[in-house]
């Protein structure tokens, strides 16, 4: 697959840094830990990170599902929406007020993970199906021998590499 960047110049990706799955993370309190299905999970109030800063407070429409990403892409596909009560631009913020505000954050996998060990939250598997993200490091053709440019690209791939054998 072909991809642009800058000012059109074509690229290719290659380096795939990182690839996640979604769960949603709960109060371990919520009431839908045991009944959590797709009605549940859409009558529910949710949490949304947006790491772009978009959201309801800088014009972005909560209506307009093409904007928000992939779960909502993914609802959409179903023809369902869910209720996002919060914009934050932090994960951190967002597993807070899933446990604060009985809130569903669904976040990728890796992140939910950060609290598999805490009595407080609960990770459940999503109620309907979300593709996997993907993230992946790509670069023009003109810096693919640049020196500077090989050397952070090593340091990026080593902390991918890192990241995924902590995981």
């Amino acid at each position: 697959t072909a991809y642009e960047i800058g000012l059109g110049i074509p690229a290719e990706p290659l380096f795939r840094s990182w690839r996640d799955s979604f769960s949603c993370l709960l109060s371990a309190d919520s009431p839908l830990v045991n009944k959590f299905n797709l009605n549940a999970y859409l009558d529910a109030k949710h949490v949304w990170v947006s790491k772009t800063g978009f959201g309801v407070g800088v014009g972005m429409d909560p209506k307009d599902v093409q904007k928000l990403g992939w779960v909502d892409e993914a609802l959409a596909r179903l023809g369902k929406k869910r209720d996002i009560k919060v914009f934050t631009r932090n994960y951190h913020v967002a597993m807070q007020l899933a446990y604060e505000d009985n809130l569903i954050a669904t976040l990728p996998t890796k992140a939910a993970q950060l609290h598999k060990n805490d009595s407080n939250y609960t990770i459940i598997k999503p109620p309907f199906e979300i593709p996997d993200i993907e993230l992946k490091m790509i670069w023009s053709p003109l810096l693919h021998h640049d020196a500077s440019h090989i050397w952070f690209r090593q340091l990026v791939i080593a902390a991918a590499l890192k990241c995924q054998e902590n995981m």
